[in-house]
């Protein structure tokens, strides 16, 4: 193999393994325009879009076992990598959405962890919540318990006051 293309090779294997996921775009009948303004829209979130070959990424799926992703390794192929899966599989969404009728960059396959992802699962992976969302909603969840705590105390605490200045009035008209 070329030097040129053993340095490819490393970089596409390199930037599988320090990424969080990879997803597997079909970028056939994007202009430049596109995939440039795809690029740009990805890079807020950290991701980053890379137009491999085919028989490049091929070699590399086959050394990290992920054999599940070379029947999808046909016609144009970019890959997304980053470091979360949510919110570049958001801005995927988005930008298929803003290009009206258009079907492209059309999810293939991906990978996060270990796991193979479909093509449908990578379009579920936008329907989730924005991670400060989800915090939101986890703090939300274990401090309801926590104020219905504090409430019954409270009205447990207020209904013992009660009981006790009643007792100190009853005392007080009784002494005098």
């Amino acid at each position: 193999m070329r030097p040129e293309k053993t340095a490819i090779l490393n970089e596409i294997r390199e930037t599988a393994q320090r990424s969080a996921f990879l997803f597997l775009t079909n970028y056939h009948g994007m202009t430049v325009e596109q995939t440039t303004a795809l690029r740009s829209a990805l890079r807020p979130v950290g991701a980053r879009l890379m137009v491999v070959k085919n028989r490049l990424l091929r070699m590399v799926c086959r050394e990290k076992g992920w054999t599940a992703l070379e029947p999808v390794l046909k016609r144009g192929t970019a890959m997304i990598v980053g470091p979360d899966p949510v919110e570049a599989a958001k801005v995927l969404q988005k930008f298929r959405a803003d290009l009206a009728n258009q079907k492209r960059p059309e999810p293939k396959a991906g990978v996060m962890g270990n796991q193979i992802l479909s093509s449908a699962e990578i379009e579920r992976l936008a329907t989730i919540p924005a991670r400060p969302v989800l915090y939101g909603q986890v703090v939300g969840a274990l401090a309801a318990p926590l104020t219905g705590l504090v409430g019954t105390m409270s009205r447990a605490l207020g209904s013992v006051v009660q009981v006790l200045k009643a007792a100190a009035d009853k005392k007080a008209a009784q002494a005098a």
